[in-house]
């Protein structure tokens, strides 16, 4: 693998185990400054990014802090104001378009962390502040309408060195050639038994069998979306 490889492979996500090192401005630039990079539908750019330092505000707003805690939002406002500047009215964006502009902050989001795992910075993708009250973050963040927070993400080092990535399944259930493959009954066996395998260190819960839980995907259907199972 070349250095971009081992970096995207590394990724791993921190779960409230940052340590109390900070980053610097500069490399909070270099990350940001990447993360516009990402291709973006139309060139618009759609998003702004809310920066926070303060690591108790950063607890407020989506239940975790690090050193760092960027807010992506999908920013319909600014091209208002631009539009209204020049004497143009934005209609309200059709459903379909909104799709776009939320992938293009995923794409911006994706890019920084890649990014910043290349400064051996990691990071966690979180959507905390749906869970903590969008409408709080907005007056929190002085957010104006048409400027919506969609993803959070937090940057700081792990407290836990050792800590691995999540491994991935990645064989004929997951990528189709040519056309898609009939997931089948013997294709979901392969699966379960992969997320049950500890060593592939896959899913969300190491103790799901210490739970009582025949396999993960019985945690997982049942502790972590709440289904019941058929009568």
């Amino acid at each position: 693998m070349n250095r971009t490889l081992r970096d995207i492979h590394g990724l791993r996500s921190i779960h409230g185990d940052f340590s109390d090192r900070g980053i610097s401005d500069a490399k909070m630039d270099i990350i940001l400054s990447a993360a516009v990079r990402a291709a973006s539908s139309s060139a618009r750019q759609p998003y702004s990014i809310i920066l926070i330092d303060d690591r108790n505000t950063m607890r407020e707003l989506t239940g975790y802090a690090g050193a760092r805690l960027a807010v992506f939002c999908v920013d319909l406002h600014r091209l208002s104001v631009i539009a209204g500047k020049l004497g143009y009215t934005v209609n309200e964006e059709p459903p379909e378009e909104m799709v776009t502009l939320r992938f293009d902050v995923a794409l911006a989001v994706q890019t920084a962390v890649i990014a910043a795992r290349s400064l051996r910075i990691d990071s966690l993708i979180t959507n905390g502040i749906n869970r903590t009250g969008i409408d709080r973050a907005r007056e929190r963040l002085r957010l104006p309408d048409g400027c919506t927070p969609l993803m959070s993400v937090v940057f700081g080092y792990s407290a836990n060195r050792r800590a691995k990535p999540k491994g991935r399944v990645f064989d004929d259930t997951i990528i189709h050639r040519g056309q898609y493959a009939t997931f089948t009954g013997d294709r979901a066996d392969r699966v379960i038994s992969q997320f049950d395998d500890p060593s592939n260190r896959l899913g969300l819960h190491d103790g799901w069998k210490a739970d009582g839980f025949a396999h993960y995907h019985d945690w997982f259907f049942t502790k972590w979306i709440g289904l019941s199972k058929k009568a």
